[in-house]
């Protein structure tokens, strides 16, 4: 397998698409791509107050929350609560969604991709061996929610808190990844 550490360290924000608050990306493909013109797109959002979120036509969104509970209000569903062991809420990015921070700010993490081309998922993921998530996959990403170590084979990689391992299945089918914590699984692919 061939893998890339994406550290949280030195990841630079912006402001969301709306405005509404910030983002750090955890990885942008391609790396030059625009809000408007990725391919697929991880990333953190501090939520601070309540607001939409950004209109991505075209885009589908999963968002998994890290820390602090978010109320989710996704057009036609009744509203949801979402903490940090809830599992990941899927939407299409052209809908209107609202968010709320309950008790406090939230920080979610969230995976963008283009309908048209890619498809993607993100899941807990329970400390020990978890074999790999989609044998079909292009990419994986392990998400770090606390320092960890993650062994992919025989090669072995030190996380802190919300750096990011992306890798590419390389290796026979059925080998699994190890992590000495549980973590958050990230799995695309082009579709």
């Amino acid at each position: 397998m061939t893998a890339t550490l994406l550290s949280a360290v030195g990841r630079p924000s912006r402001p969301w698409k709306n405005g509404g608050g910030e983002t750090r990306d955890v990885f942008i493909s391609p790396p030059s791509a625009t809000l408007d013109g990725f391919d697929w797109r991880l990333s953190l959002a501090d939520v601070t107050e309540p607001g939409p979120f950004s209109a991505f036509p075209g885009v589908h969104r999963t968002l998994c929350v890290l820390e602090g509970e978010l109320e989710l209000q996704v057009e036609g569903t009744a509203p949801q609560r979402l903490g940090p062991n809830s599992p990941a809420a899927s939407f299409p990015g052209d809908i209107a969604v609202f968010g709320r921070p309950v008790g406090g700010p939230a920080k979610d993490l969230n995976l963008m991709v283009r309908r048209a081309t890619h498809v993607g998922s993100i899941h807990r993921l329970a400390a020990g061996p978890t074999p790999a998530l989609l044998e079909t996959v292009c990419t994986q990403i392990i998400f770090a929610i606390a320092p960890m170590t993650v062994r992919l084979g025989a090669a072995e990689y030190a996380l802190q808190r919300y750096d990011a391992l992306m890798f590419s299945p390389k290796a026979p089918h059925g080998e699994p990844i190890w992590s000495s914590l549980p973590a958050i699984g990230v799995t695309f692919q082009a579709g």
